[in-house]
């Protein structure tokens, strides 16, 4: 993904926190773990995003989007490698969004709200998007992204309430395949739930790379403040 596109408009960023915030009142943490992957088409590229969902640990909220090929490969290398702290941010490639205090928010994201007149009170009530690149510093999220985190956001709480209602769950089939959202072919854009594999399953190593959804939150985390202007 291109960071130098143009910014979203405010109806993008409305959409966004408007899914955002219909997430967060599913709260798919009470019966996903972040290990269980969902992926979403992107319907303006074709890109298959894997989503991990944070919150069933109780410590760290949100949604993790990990997109295409190198996406997936940076996710499979924070779950099943050995990779040091430092390091994290060296592998990481996700869009995220984290619902945090209102004092772990730095002064463009508290003014981003306020211009949207949106109004957010208690804690791991704000959400936070960020883009995660290895390389680059954290980032915000230019409009390309927003609008895939947005419908990212809105199909992973809508299939997760399929999920609970017909006791379905996310284990990968054979071939390693995952639910995978789509597009569908047919009717007013639509969306057909299918199984796939990645394209690209890179190997990987032996053990356990985090040890809670925390250290997978730190991996992107929005604390991770931006000092000065880039």
């Amino acid at each position: 993904m291109d960071r130098i596109t143009r910014e979203p408009s405010k109806e993008e960023q409305l959409r966004l926190y408007k899914a955002a915030d219909n997430f967060k009142k599913t709260k798919p943490w009470e019966w996903l773990s972040d290990r269980d992957i969902v992926g979403v088409q992107n319907p303006e590229n074709g890109e298959i995003g894997y989503c991990c969902t944070m919150g069933a640990g109780g410590e760290a909220f949100g949604m993790n989007l990990y997109p295409g090929t190198e996406g997936w490969n940076s996710y499979r290398r924070l779950r099943d490698e050995d990779i040091a702290s430092m390091d994290l941010l060296a592998v990481q490639k996700c869009l995220s969004v984290n619902f945090e205090d209102r004092k772990d928010l730095n002064k463009a994201d508290l003014d981003e709200i306020k211009e949207l007149g949106l109004k957010y009170r208690g804690a791991n009530q704000w959400p936070v998007f960020r883009f995660y690149e290895p390389g680059y510093v954290a980032w915000f999220l230019n409009a390309d992204q927003v609008r895939f985190l947005t419908t990212a956001l809105e199909q992973v709480a809508r299939i997760s309430l399929e999920l609970l209602n017909q006791h379905h769950d996310l284990e990968p089939r054979a071939g390693n395949q995952l639910l995978t959202l789509v597009r569908s072919d047919e009717g007013q854009g639509g969306w057909m739930n299918t199984w796939r594999a990645p394209e690209s399953w890179v190997s990987a190593g032996s053990g356990t790379r985090y040890r809670n959804e925390l250290e997978l939150k730190r991996a992107a985390d929005p604390s991770f403040r931006i000092a000065g202007t880039w």
